[in-house]
């Protein structure tokens, strides 16, 4: 979680703990603290009314060890108070994925007659053929991209050709006129200024064009991620091989293969092949 990401959790907290009195940071104790960790597991979100996701709570508990380690760490405090904190468990919920229809709107949804269309077309390209976490994406270079695969870190991930496609229009029709006179820079996801994209500007993309065709725009990187992993399994790929796309161990692709059965109905993921 980014500092960016952080700072609008942050202020939930400090809300929270100046509505209980607490006019100075350095005098929260164990008790604000575990009154703030049961009010998050009862809250809603403000506008829907609805519960807030397990995702979002561990957001915002997250959020707060991390603030008052850093107020340790720097000093502030002697010793950090959030320490019993923990966030809610999301290691039993089923990934929520996307039909390959879905993710087809979404891919083919930025207007391609543009250098930003272009970009965002191979964005949800990669995003989605890749089967990435926005760190990922934030962190690809000119080096990590060949025809057909994409490194990340000691991974090689295959692509199909489309994606490969729109990444080469990319790089031959876009890059270089937005790097032009700029800075080097390696990153391979840039700005019309030439500077290298942020995961928060990656993310708005997505955000954008989901939005766009209806599909939303809340927690999708990892439901890009996910959906990638489902239609893997659904196309036959062994979970094993999953496994080291994603980078991830057999019990997270083991919650890949229950979102199948919750999108197919069937139990063994190449049963919805036929």
């Amino acid at each position: 979680l980014s500092l960016h990401d952080a700072l609008p959790i942050l202020e939930v907290l400090l809300t929270f703990l100046t509505a209980q009195g607490v006019k100075d940071l350095k005098a929260v104790s164990e008790k604000e603290l575990r009154a703030y960790g049961e009010w998050v597991e009862v809250a809603r979100n403000f506008k829907t009314k609805e519960p807030l996701s397990a995702k979002t709570k561990a957001s915002r508990i997250r959020s707060a060890k991390r603030f008052f380690q850093w107020m340790e760490w720097t000093g502030w405090v002697l010793v950090d108070p959030s320490g019993f904190l923990k966030a809610p468990s999301r290691r039993n919920q089923t990934p929520k994925i996307m039909g390959e229809e879905e993710v087809e709107r979404l891919i083919t949804a930025p207007e391609t007659t543009s250098l930003g269309g272009i970009r965002s077309r191979a964005i949800l390209e990669v995003w989605y053929g890749a089967g990435l976490m926005a760190e990922e994406m934030e962190g690809l270079t000119l080096a990590d991209v060949g025809e057909g695969w994409v490194r990340v870190g000691e991974r090689m991930v295959p692509m199909e050709e489309r994606a490969a496609c729109w990444i080469q229009n990319y790089l031959r029709e876009v890059r270089p006129k937005w790097v032009l006179g700029q800075l080097v820079t390696e990153a391979l996801w840039v700005s019309p200024a030439g500077e290298g994209m942020t995961r928060v500007a990656l993310w708005q993309v997505v955000k954008r064009y989901a939005h766009k065709v209806g599909l939303g725009g809340v927690g999708f990187s990892g439901k890009i991620r996910g959906s990638r992993a489902a239609h893997w399994l659904m196309a036959g790929v062994s979970r094993e091989e999953v496994g080291k796309r994603l980078g991830v161990g057999r019990d997270m692709v083991q919650h890949y293969a229950q979102a199948v059965k919750k999108l197919t109905g069937v139990n063994d993921p190449k049963e919805a092949q036929g």
